[in-house]
């Protein structure tokens, strides 16, 4: 497992580095996710649920689903995370509300409402992550919001956690 998540969390990162100077216009949700998956859903999430289901001796079945569950909730977390580094408040959050936007992150919020625009909406987005500043953050948080990139997101977060819940459920009770 400690093998495997070296070479996931890598290549995860590459992944991320490669889209970060990306056009929005070549980054799809497919990768945004993949990144979430490699780089926190399999780091935080999955390998220490195994690994502990593991040392713990537990059946094959259960340490199957809570892999399954890992990736789901570490996959809704990032994406909360995502919403946080564009929309958070800085002193609710604990870290920069427009971390994310102002190094030009291209996140699940942002690609999805990339995806949701029409020809001129795509440009505005373009142009917002092509050069980000402090100066536009707002009017950043006003497109991804219009094109739905948010409600996107929050439907994934739902669905993903629900999704871990359910994958939970096949655990039951400690023994």
């Amino acid at each position: 497992v400690f093998a495997e998540l070296r070479i996931e969390l890598c290549v995860g990162q590459y992944l991320d580095l490669v889209l970060s100077g990306a056009p929005l216009s070549e980054v799809t949700l497919f990768r945004t996710l993949k990144v979430a998956e490699l780089k926190t859903a399999r780091y935080g999430f999955v390998a220490p649920l195994a690994c502990g289901a593991m040392l713990a001796g537990a059946a094959p079945e259960t340490i199957d689903a809570l892999k399954r569950a890992g990736r789901h909730a570490g996959l809704a977390y990032q994406l909360r995370d995502d919403l946080i580094g564009l929309f958070g408040d800085d002193r609710v959050a604990g870290k920069d509300g427009g971390g994310d936007y102002l190094e030009g992150k291209r996140t699940f919020p942002v690609i999805a409402a990339w995806t949701r625009a029409d020809d001129a909406g795509r440009a505005l987005l373009e142009s917002l992550w092509a050069s980000p500043g402090p100066e536009r953050l707002s009017e950043a948080r006003a497109a991804v919001t219009r094109f739905g990139g948010l409600d996107a997101t929050q439907r994934v977060i739902d669905s993903r956690t629900r999704s871990a819940l359910k994958a939970l459920e096949l655990v039951g009770p400690p023994a």
